[in-house]
């Protein structure tokens, strides 16, 4: 008589495919221990993912919106720290040029001249400070310098002047350098975009301009009352000496002027930065509410885990049993 041995063999292979299972759960529960995280989100989610992907979506645009965010916090930081240094620039040359008097002997004034040049030179410096490779107030073009070099604007500024001997005339000569839309600073001072200022996005509705380009007019009156005093110097041996001492005296008279329009400006970019604050609070709260809520669709509860992979743990020892049985099962056993 034959015997057949496909019953044993088929509960055998039931027994691995089983011991196979109850081994791909135990990793399972052991990789949402150790992570916190559903291992199937699918299941766990009923088959139903489409708000966790649409949540995971408005995640990462919050995500790109805070992060814009705090890089035009840092670019208008650096941007109220240049305005800082203008104005200290500006409140220390206008107290020098205020030392000059009529009476003041000629090394004083080439001295103040020579001050008033550095100072502009380092107006210009300032303006042409760059974050991360992009110009501060160099507009929508910030691949570039916001401004030419302060002896060339000096230079070209000195061309401009012609016949000009009094004081009268070369004020009137640097009012139409830096007034002439066609011509001096237009032209060759400022090098940035005329096209607006630069608008960066915070939010779906929420746009930041950066209005303080190198071209604004609280910038350039406060450039064009030193470069008053700087061309006492450029034009040292072109100028009466008189006409250079009252050159500086009314350079530091107009330095004194531009404060109040330079701290308007400041004023201005600073409430924009505390826009940008509160709309980076706020984008904070937003990030942890909808964190909170991906959590409880993805996290696994450690209790209930462990529980389960208790569970599983006996299980696995079970069905390891049972295998074991069935290996040592003989004819023998049964004659």
């Amino acid at each position: 008589m034959s015997l057949s041995t496909v019953g044993d063999l088929s509960q055998h292979f039931q027994s691995l495919r089983r011991t196979t299972q109850v081994k791909d759960r135990l990793q399972e529960l052991s990789q949402e221990l150790a992570s916190g995280q559903k291992s199937d989100l699918a299941t766990a989610l009923g088959g139903n993912v489409g708000q966790l992907l649409s949540l995971d979506r408005e995640i990462a645009l919050l995500g790109n919106y805070r992060q814009s965010a705090t890089e035009i916090g840092h670019t208008l930081g650096m941007m109220q720290g240049a305005l800082e240094s203008l104005d200290v620039l500006r409140e220390r040359q206008a107290a020098t040029s205020m030392t000059i008097s009529d009476a003041s002997s000629l090394p004083f004034v080439d001295g103040a001249a020579r001050a008033t040049r550095e100072t502009f030179e380092e107006m210009v410096t300032t303006l042409n400070r760059s974050v991360n490779g992009r110009s501060l107030f160099a507009g929508t073009q910030t691949d570039g310098a916001a401004l030419a070099t302060s002896t060339a604007m000096l230079d070209n500024m000195a061309l401009a002047f012609g016949t000009a001997a009094t004081t009268a005339d070369v004020l009137a000569a640097i009012d139409q350098w830096f007034d002439d839309p066609a011509g001096g600073f237009s032209t060759m001072g400022y090098l940035g975009s005329t096209g607006g200022a630069a608008t960066r996005p915070i939010g779906q509705t929420q746009n930041v301009d950066l209005v303080a380009t190198a071209e604004r007019d609280e910038l350039k009156e406060v450039l064009r009352a030193a470069a008053v005093g700087a061309i006492a110097n450029v034009m040292a041996d072109e100028l009466p000496d008189h006409v250079r001492s009252e050159l500086i005296q009314e350079s530091g008279l107009q330095l004194l002027g531009s404060a109040t329009s330079l701290n308007v400006l400041r004023a201005h970019m600073g409430s924009q930065e505390a826009f940008v604050e509160d709309k980076m609070v706020e984008q904070d709260a937003q990030l942890a509410s909808l964190g909170i809520m991906r959590n409880g669709m993805t996290s696994a509860d450690p209790y209930e885990t462990a529980v389960r992979l208790q569970e599983v743990q006996q299980q696995l020892e079970m069905q390891f049993a049972v295998t074991a049985r069935l290996s040592n099962l003989s004819l023998v056993n049964y004659i």
